[in-house]
């Protein structure tokens, strides 16, 4: 019994503990992470047919009522809320439930499904029917028990049915207690029809744990709804001694629920308290229940969870972090605000400015005479306030203090507004959010929210001190006076955009106005827009200091030509303050500095690409240079750069040097003349120049003396469609290297256009492309088109005019750049030089101090003059010139050293055309020194002309094709001063013969050898020789005695028979052929008979006469040049040593000779008394002086004496 006691006990304490445990956790939820919700509600509307414990769903478009009366249960249906009819009893197969009160239904295709209870209190049953009226019992799907609910159970209630994702859900009340306490349970099932299993986070909601509180006993009824992430219970509770009243809890998961802070939620009994039925209705939730004193049926709908009727009773029951979600709806009500909260209304996610919003949650406080209605008043220190996608309209309030924002002294507070509009705030004095006192640390964030239609005042005042901010993507509209008005503070305003659009009234602060800055202020402005206001953008008041940094802002129309946009009082310490990279487009008076202190406004867009117009500045303003385009990406200036730049000068816009401006020179202003200096390059990641404006002309300042290079596939100049008078005048549009579209592309139809002057080259597109039929005048000519990928002029079937035009070649653009169908191309121009040379063996290559002739040809279509210099550099010397006769009339001139200048033109007479014409040619005498030297026709000084006899023609310009300059290389003689001699008497084995070609070759011949081959290698010679045979020749001026008789006894002789090999060498011996070649082949060097001709070697037969021959020969280099070559070769006999004295001696100092000859032998006595006996040689006989140094002798082993290798070995000799 003891054992049984104890556990009875613990079972108490373990119950008690757990819903200790679950308590806590309810309240805790209530402190800072909480969400409540606010909706616009209307009802309570009763139902006039039904009464009773109700539930309710809708099926399409009909509501479907169950409820109960009389002990009995009625189905009811109508098409509105509202509209039900007095309902058909129901009834049941199979088994009635012992009680029809409050029962749940839910619809599964055309199958309604109730569950009630069954046989007793202590079951649940599922119901079918297919009309909700005739209900077959299907199966008990849960049964309460003490097992599961503990001694004081008595009975379960309140079912209702929710559908999981999968599976299914029971809510429902358990009585237990004795009777004295209902909590709320939930059991899972897979399927509909159970069995339904609790889950083990039971109870899911429970009464108060302070018995005293409006829910202190029994929580009933519950009724769940999921929107979104969030699931909603409606219940209603008491504590046994008060009204039962509904309340309401949220959940993230359907078990562990958190009780609103605002319950009861309708606190009058008599206005609704039990058995809620609640559905979300698109954007309407709708809610039926039961009222006092009769349980008739109450209607209410709202347009968010049914929580809390009022903002200011969801902030005022709110907890310090919590969430307020503001539904759609209009909320009377101005809010004090003493806590850190959120309010999120239905567009918090949806900006005003560039969104499509939902229906608004507009808070629109009721005026109060005589007494201030802020919207929202800060009431405490340390608030940190967030308010998303809520609208405030002062519509309502009249007073000069009503306003949307007020926070005086407090400090701490940390605003952070976003995605609200703000509209029609009364005349406001100080501001229509007012910020002053002592508000360190004060911060605000204002993000993309819109403010319109308020009344004059100074906006957002901020009038304390350390205030800091972070405002962008906000939008200003048609608002009185000031956006801002700011006092001591720091932080940025980024992407804003201040409008004005409608007439408010005559004074100024009737209209919008931008942002006024006074003192301590350290500030960015980025990427604003200010458009349309008649007041200034920016004031600057005299009390500024600080920091202000404007930059990529835009100010745009402004309607007050005598205000000025940027307007600084008199006072203002503006070394702080800068305003860069800003565009100012129709603003007449840009800035107005009335301060003694500079404003740098360096560099800016003006609005037009030459700057500032006069009287758009006034004060002392820096404004030089500014910006080319409003994307600045590049700078002009009012004075002339240095070396390179863009700036203005006598109304034009003047380049300078090499310019690059990505994206291209947008010229779109019209009446806009553009001089390219000489030497000027536009070098753009894009095109050179894009026009969009009339009247535009682009030229250079002398006629090719500037270029563009397009690149990135642009074309070079891009002209708008529908422009009128269009000029491209003397320009370059070079190609080379580069990514190219066309040179200049017309994108459709254009008036008056002349292009004249322009060289067009190497693109990869057409040299100018229209795309549309020109109109008006066409003035094309004295362009060159050359190398161009398409064509010189792509028209389609456009009729173009472009005669006098070159086309980079002779014939015309049928060989050179191509031309449409409907260019008119003929007659056309042309003009290429070139130059020739005569005098020496190789073009352009002459001997130190010879001579050389150039002739200049010109290669001429419709050519009337010709002015051009032929340069030449120092160290030739222009010997003479020679006129040729193309022209009427000529001349040259020398008189200056380093350029012969020629000119000829015609005088009435045709023009010129042709090909290979001879314009003049000059002699040089070349220098004694060699080198190189630049012959060059000058590309910068020539001229050509033409008469065109097509009209309108601005151009008698001819650009030359090609001038083809040349390389004249003063080389030294040929000069070959060593070349090696090589003998054999096989032709394979090689030995060098002795001498040199300075000094002479010597060559032992043997009558013992046939013959004896001679070769060629290594020659010693200052330029390469040319391949191919040189000859040289016996010279029979000196020969060996003999030398004659010698050929004479082989038949060689001048009576030698035509025809034969002896004929033939007598022309050899006497020196009319070669008697040898010196053969080059690269790097391969013979020599090949005179006689026998290639491939056979030269050789020598063995018993040639003896002594010295000599040949004369010439050689020639790769270039024709020659060099005259002597080479004597001397044949001697073989070396012969025929006798040699032999002496003796045993003491080194007596000598006796050795009995014997060289071809005898010797014989010598040797005494073995001697240790030694000493030999020595004298008086050789020999035919040449022998070589000094050591000349051995070696045993010859085939033949010795006996015993002499033993001898040797006695001697270790082994």
């Amino acid at each position: 019994m003891k054992t049984k006691n104890f556990l009875k006990v613990l079972g108490v304490l373990i119950a008690v503990a757990l819903l200790l445990a679950v308590l806590p956790m309810q309240a805790k939820a209530q402190g800072g992470s909480n969400t409540l919700n606010v909706a616009s509600w209307t009802g309570p509307t009763p139902l006039a047919n039904v009464s009773g414990r109700e539930t309710v769903l809708k099926v399409g478009d009909t509501y479907h009522m169950w409820y109960q009366g009389g002990g009995k249960l009625y189905h009811a249906t109508s098409t509105t809320p509202t509209g039900f009819t007095t309902g058909t009893e129901n009834v049941f197969t199979g088994g009635t439930p012992v009680d029809l009160n409050s029962v749940t239904v839910i619809v599964e295709g055309s199958t309604f499904n109730m569950i009630a209870y069954g046989a007793t209190e202590q079951e649940f049953a599922l119901y079918t029917s297919t009309d909700g009226v005739s209900w077959t019992k299907s199966a008990v799907v849960f049964t309460g028990t003490t097992e599961l609910f503990g001694a004081g159970f008595t009975k379960i209630d309140g079912p209702f049915l929710f559908k999981l994702e999968s599976g299914y859900r029971l809510y429902f009340q358990v009585k237990t207690d004795g009777g004295n306490r209902y909590d709320i349970y939930a059991a899972d099932s897979t399927t509909i029809g159970g069995p339904y299993t609790l889950n083990s986070e039971n109870p899911v909601l429970s009464p108060s744990s302070t018995v005293t509180d409006w829910d202190g006993k029994f929580v009933m009824h519950p009724w769940v709804v999921k929107d979104g992430d969030v699931y909603y219970m409606w219940y209603s509770a008491h504590n046994g001694s008060s009204a039962q009243r509904l309340g309401m809890a949220k959940s993230t998961d359907g078990l562990h629920w958190v009780k609103s802070p605002g319950n009861p939620i309708i606190a009058d009994p008599t206005l609704g308290y039990a058995e809620p039925s609640v559905i979300k209705d698109g954007n309407t939730w709708r809610m039926w229940l039961i009222a006092r004193p009769s349980d008739q049926v109450v209607y209410y709908e709202a347009t968010g969870p049914f929580e809390f009727q009022t903002i200011q009773a969801a902030i005022d029951k709110a907890s310090e972090g919590d969430t307020i979600n503001v539904a759609a709806g209009t909320y009377n009500e101005d809010l004090e605000i003493g806590k850190s909260i959120t309010l999120l209304g239905p567009n918090a996610d949806i900006s005003p400015n560039t969104g499509t919003r939902v229906a608004e949650a507009v808070v629109a406080p009721i005026d109060e005479t005589g007494k201030a209605d802020p919207a929202i008043l800060i009431t405490s220190n340390n608030v940190a306030l967030t308010v998303k996608g809520i609208k405030f309209d002062m519509g309502n309030t009249h007073d000069n203090s009503d306003r949307f924002v007020e926070s005086i002294n407090k400090t701490g507070v940390t605003l952070n507004i976003e995605k609200n509009i703000f509209a029609s705030a009364p005349s406001c004095i100080n501001g229509n959010w007012y910020i002053t006192g002592t508000t360190n640390p004060f911060s605000l964030t204002l993000k993309d929210n819109f403010f319109t239609g308020s009344k004059d005042s100074n906006g957002i005042s901020l009038w304390g001190n350390g205030h800091t901010v972070d405002i962008q993507d906000n939008v200003w509209q048609d608002n009185g006076g000031w956006a801002v008005n700011f006092n001591n503070v720091s932080g940025t305003f980024n992407n804003n955009k201040l409008f004005d659009t409608e007439d408010n009234g005559p004074d100024w602060s009737n209209e919008q106005a931008g942002f006024l800055f006074a003192s301590a202020n350290n500030l960015t402005l980025t990427n604003n827009i200010f458009d349309g206001l008649p007041n200034p953008y920016i004031r600057i008041y005299d009390s500024f200091s600080g920091t202000l940094d404007a930059h990529n802002n835009t100010f745009e129309n402004a309607e007050d030509s005598t205000l000025g946009a940027i307007r600084i009082s008199a006072g203002a310490n503006l070394s702080g303050a800068k305003f860069e990279n800003n565009s100012f487009i129709n603003v007449p008076f840009a800035v107005q500095n009335l301060a003694a202190s500079n404003l740098d406004t360096s560099p800016n867009w003006w609005g037009s690409i030459k700057g500032p117009a006069s009287g758009t500045i006034s004060g002392t303003v820096t404004y030089d240079p500014w910006c080319g385009d409003a994307a600045c990406s590049f700078l002009v200036s009012g004075t002339e750069p240095g070396e390179s730049g863009i700036f203005v000068q006598n109304g034009n816009l003047v380049i300078k040097g090499q310019v690059n401006v990505p994206g291209g020179i947008e010229l779109n202003e019209p009446g806009l003349t553009v001089v390219l200096k000489d030497g000027a390059v536009v070098h753009n990641t894009s095109p050179c120049f894009i026009v969009n404006a009339d009247n535009v002309t682009i030229t250079s300042e002398t006629i090719g003396g500037a270029k563009c290079v397009p690149t990135g596939g642009a074309n070079g100049i891009d002209v708008a469609a529908g422009l009128t008078d269009i000029r491209v005048a003397g320009l370059e549009i070079d190609g080379t290297g580069e990514d190219t579209g066309d040179g200049i592309h017309f994108a459709g139809v254009v008036t008056d256009v002349l292009l004249v002057d322009n060289f067009i080259h190497d693109l990869d597109g057409n040299g100018v492309s229209f795309g549309g039929q020109p109109a008006g005048l066409q003035d094309i000519h004295g362009n060159l088109f050359m190398n161009n990928t398409g064509k010189g002029i792509e028209a389609g079937s456009f009729t173009v005019l472009a005669e006098f035009n070159s086309w980079g070649n002779y014939a015309g653009p049928t060989a050179g750049d191509g031309i449409s169908s409907g260019v008119d191309a003929d007659p056309w121009t042309h003009v290429d030089l070139y130059l020739g040379t005569t005098g020496t063996p190789s073009p352009h290559y002459v001997l130190t101090g010879g001579e050389i002739t150039y002739e200049i040809y010109g290669n001429f279509q419709n050519v009337i003059g010709a002015d051009f210099n032929l340069k030449y550099p120092d160290g030739l010397v222009v010997k003479s010139t020679t006129p040729g006769t193309v022209f009427e009339n000529q001349s040259i001139l020398t008189t200056t050293p380093g350029k012969i200048n020629f000119m000829g033109y015609q005088m009435g007479g045709s023009a010129v055309t042709g090909q290979n014409l001879k314009l003049f040619s000059v002699t040089f005498t070349a220098p004694a020194t060699a080198g190189t030297f630049a012959i060059d026709l000058d590309e910068t000084t020539d001229l050509f002309s033409m008469a065109p006899t097509s009209e309108p023609s601005s151009s008698n310009n001819i650009y030359a094709a090609q001038l083809q300059d040349a390389v004249l290389n003063v080389v030294d003689p040929l000069s070959l001063t060593d070349i090696e001699l090589w003998e054999s008497v096989d032709a394979s084995y090689w030995t060098k013969v002795y001498g040199t070609l300075a000094d002479g070759y010597t060559m032992v011949i043997d009558p013992a050898n046939a013959f004896e081959y001679l070769d060629a290698a290594n020659p010693v010679v200052n330029r390469t020789l040319a391949d191919g045979l040189h000859p040289f020749t016996l010279d029979t001026s000196s020969l060996p005695t003999g030398f004659y008789a010698y050929w004479a006894a082989k038949g060689v002789t001048e009576d030698a028979v035509p025809g034969t090999w002896q004929a033939r060498m007598w022309l050899i011996i006497t020196g009319e052929e070669p008697m040898f070649y010196l053969k080059v082949d690269g790097d391969s060097y013979d020599l090949i008979d005179g006689l026998q001709g290639e491939p056979n070697r030269l050789r020598v037969s063995g018993d040639y006469p003896l002594g010295a021959y000599h040949f004369n020969g010439t050689v020639s280099d790769t270039l024709g040049f020659t060099d005259s070559v002597a080479v004597n070769i001397t044949f001697i006999a073989p070396l012969s040593l025929t006798d040699i004295e032999l002496l003796e001696s045993v003491d080194l100092s007596t000598w006796t000779k050795v009995y014997g000859t060289l071809a005898e032998g010797y014989t010598m006595v040797i005494d073995p008394v001697n240790e030694f006996e000493y030999l020595d040689a004298d008086n050789p006989t020999v035919n040449r002086t022998l070589a000094n140094g050591l000349h051995p002798f070696t045993l010859d082993t085939s033949s010795l004496p006996t015993g002499f290798y033993p001898y040797w070995a006695a001697k270790g000799v082994t």
